[in-house]
């Protein structure tokens, strides 16, 4: 874990400018690989309504913002059935400065949105990445979640694949 790592959540003094340029830079492999996520070219008005349909958690380190996510338990958020589901919170926006990553800052933003989603009452945390990006879904599965299915997200060059987590560390 990065030295002086702080995990909170963003705040009005924070900058949805600053979060969509990390966001861009953090998305920009998959774009380079033909992958058009959202994430990787979205408007600033789109990283605040994302962020606000949650809570959103930043990671920061000496006060530069590193890393972000947003953990959704509104069970409100369009897509997969499965995230409609009341036991299910969704992680999404998640996001990791290239120059951070392999150094706990993920880990330490996945563990603040599943904080968040056992203290709304969910049991299980759902997310989406590119099915044909090998190294995110290993991340993603290294960290507890597996394959439940697929979703096609309209105007997507690529098919994604639905990863869920229990809660509890039960596996199930």
């Amino acid at each position: 874990m990065e030295e002086g790592l702080i995990v909170r959540r963003f705040s009005g003094s924070d900058s949805y400018e600053q979060l969509t340029g990390l966001l861009h830079r953090a998305y920009a492999r998959l774009g380079e690989r033909g992958w058009n996520a959202t994430a990787s070219y979205q408007s600033v008005e789109v990283t605040r309504e994302r962020a606000e349909e949650g809570a959103c958690f930043v990671a920061e380190i000496e006060g530069t913002v590193v890393g972000t996510a947003t953990v959704v338990t509104a069970g409100s958020h369009p897509g997969p059935d499965l995230y409609a589901q009341p036991h299910v919170a969704m992680l999404g926006q998640f996001g990791i400065e290239p120059s951070h990553r392999g150094q706990g800052v993920g880990r330490a933003l996945m563990k603040a949105c599943e904080d968040e989603a056992m203290r709304q009452g969910r049991s299980h945390i759902a997310c989406d990445t590119v099915a044909a990006n090998e190294e995110l879904v290993a991340y993603y599965r290294a960290n507890g979640f597996q394959p439940v299915g697929h979703h096609q997200w309209p105007g997507k060059t690529y098919l994604s694949v639905v990863l869920l987590k229990p809660l509890d560390g039960s596996g199930e």
